[in-house]
């Protein structure tokens, strides 16, 4: 092909090939080692078991897919296959237990290790926003409950003298009379909601709690409110008609006030100047937010006859231009949280291959499999498993210059595939070292952080699983 000349200007962290054309890698990451720049992609190997699978590499036994950073928000994607579509929840999980740590055939026993910063959309929202409900929430490790307060005041609009208190109170109620005793401002006639799941499944206190927390409400309002300014999905749930719904959005909103406030500036900044700037000084553009795109939007459309039979018309072309306006705000939104998620995972795998490197760590010992969307997936020697657990959780901690105030976490998960732990479907698979089952450490253990004698258990457990599988 012909040659191109490309300049690279590291202050500005870009690499220009025309006036027009101009891509971004960002001057902390540097090219020679670490992630490609963005808009340009490279290969990352996942080995599955099914070593005759024809899409598998005949040398190595590994898929490769093509991870690149061609996004508007510059976040990682990969393609043939998409590797960030193997889901960890529904029925297609069984497809995770397909991929499994390298094997060398030297006779050195591998897992595989995936680690996931948690809650980070939501920690960027607090940071980025000063917010003394997320600060409250994400100043500290381990992090605390966002979901609780927030499904409390969603519910709360049907649910009748409901408060964060007595919804937390649910996780550790036997019976409900036993609740309504301890809790009497709740209004008995109302709280049939709290009774079943959407599908009227009847619930217990506990079982309860941890359904309107999770999802379907209190997890669920904190991960989309903020990319729409509206709880459509949860009133759909919730079988509410706009007015209910607006009070439950009043009432997030009241919670959450300033990173509110936060969330209007970022839209009414993109607006008018047609983008939104990252900590890093990089900025993700989105013109249609601005009044010169709906001008020349409208023009494409010129009518100098403004006769009846041509309002029609003009109401189609000006509602597409609202609805494309509109998405554009939240867009603003969503592309300073994920700009700033992909400037988070390009940094850190930087940062871990230089480590790796200076331990002395080749691709045998650590292997970086590949990355989905907040989360880092490895293949680790067993012997190593200690010193990279610690390795890492400081790493992907330690961005003071993107969160000064907020504290990143993220939590491992180790197997000898990767699809999550199930003692009848998934015995290999990946258990959560800070929510371990009872099954595996005990009650004692379970549900709490393990340090390093507990990471035994689960490792001598996989392994022993393995042992009676093959036997």
């Amino acid at each position: 092909g012909n040659a191109v000349t490309v300049d690279l200007d590291f202050a500005l962290g870009t690499v220009r090939v025309s006036d027009d054309v101009v891509f971004e890698f960002g001057s902390a990451f540097g090219i020679s080692d670490g992630p490609p720049p963005a808009g340009l992609s490279y290969t990352m190997g996942c080995p599955p078991r099914a070593s005759d699978n024809p899409a598998n590499d005949p040398d190595t036994g590994c898929v490769y897919s093509t991870i690149s950073s061609m996004l508007d928000t510059r976040r990682l994607a990969s393609t043939n296959p998409n590797g960030m579509q193997l889901a960890k929840q529904g029925e297609s999980t069984y497809v995770r237990g397909f991929f499994e740590a390298d094997d060398f055939n030297d006779g050195e026993e591998r897992v595989v290790i995936s680690r996931d910063w948690s809650g980070i959309e939501l920690v960027i929202i607090g940071e980025e926003s000063k917010d003394p409900e997320f600060a409250k929430v994400f100043g500290q490790l381990p992090h605390g409950d966002l979901h609780s307060g927030a499904a409390a005041d969603i519910l709360s609009v049907e649910v009748l003298g409901l408060t964060e208190k007595s919804f937390k109170g649910l996780k550790r109620s036997v019976s409900w009379d036993g609740w309504f005793d301890e809790y009497g401002e709740v209004d008995r006639k109302t709280a049939g909601r709290l009774l079943a799941n959407f599908r009227g499944q009847p619930h217990d206190p506990p079982s309860s709690y941890k359904f309107f927390r999770g999802t379907p409400i209190g997890k669920g309002a904190n991960f989309n409110y903020w990319y729409s300014g509206w709880l459509a999905t949860i009133g759909e749930n919730m079988g509410w008609d706009f007015d209910q719904t607006a009070l439950a959005v009043n009432r997030y909103r009241e919670r959450f006030s300033v990173a509110e406030q936060w969330r209007l500036e970022q839209i009414r900044h993109g607006c008018e100047h047609g983008w939104v700037e990252l900590p890093d000084g990089h900025r993700r553009y989105r013109m249609e937010a601005t009044q010169e795109w709906l001008i020349h939007w409208l023009r494409k459309w010129p009518i100098d006859d403004f006769e009846s039979q041509h309002e029609g018309f003009n109401g189609v072309v000006h509602e597409i231009a609202r609805k494309i306006s509109k998405r554009s705000h939240n867009q603003l939104v969503n592309s300073k949280v994920q700009g700033l998620c992909a400037a988070l995972m390009k940094r850190t795998i930087n940062r871990l291959r230089a480590a790796f490197a200076a331990k002395g760590w080749t691709k045998r010992d650590v292997r970086i499999m590949i990355p989905i969307h907040d989360e880092l997936v490895f293949s680790v020697r067993r012997k190593l498993v200690h010193e990279f657990l610690t390795l890492t959780e400081h790493i992907m901690a330690d961005h003071k210059d993107l969160f000064p105030t907020l504290a990143l976490d993220s939590s491992p998960a180790i197997g000898l595939n990767f699809e999550p732990w199930n003692a009848i479907k998934a015995p290999l698979g990946q258990v959560e070292l800070y929510e371990p089952p009872k099954l595996i450490v005990g009650d004692k253990l379970a549900d709490t952080r393990l340090d390093r004698d507990g990471v035994d258990l689960v490792l001598d457990y996989l392994f022993h699983s393995k042992m009676k599988a093959a036997a």
